[in-house]
């Protein structure tokens, strides 16, 4: 959705992004797709679909509860933390990166800019 608000990602978000999804689903990702949970589901984006609509609404806190009961036990010991945040530390890092965010005015005007920069050159050469 950001394409379409003109507004760029966060460092650490594009990161995340690109350590996560393949690049088939990272591009669509990028360019707008509006995904279906199905195709979620197919591109490995998400584990499995829950059915919350009514009248199953309780459904997702029941799932979620039963999933925190079957995986509490390992990442209970702690290691689960620590394996993430040896897996994730690249999107951590980048959360402090201080790189400045160029807004769509100013990659445009930087590209116009460019192209006249090649067009004079070429115009130069063409005198010679």
């Amino acid at each position: 959705m950001q394409i379409f608000l003109g507004v760029p990602l966060p460092n650490s978000f594009n990161t995340w992004l690109r350590l996560r999804l393949p690049y088939p689903a990272l591009r669509d990702t990028l360019l707008g797709k509006r995904w279906k949970q199905s195709e979620l589901l197919a591109a490995g984006m998400i584990d499995e679909i829950v059915d919350d609509a009514p009248p199953n609404q309780k459904a997702l806190i029941d799932r979620a509860i039963a999933l925190g009961k079957q995986e509490g036990p390992k990442v209970a010991l702690g290691a689960w933390g620590s394996i993430k945040d040896g897996m994730w530390h690249q999107v951590q890092d980048d959360s402090g990166n201080v790189r400045q965010l160029k807004l769509p005015h100013q990659v445009e005007k930087a590209f116009w800019d460019r192209m006249d920069r090649q067009e004079r050159a070429a115009a130069a050469s063409a005198k010679l």
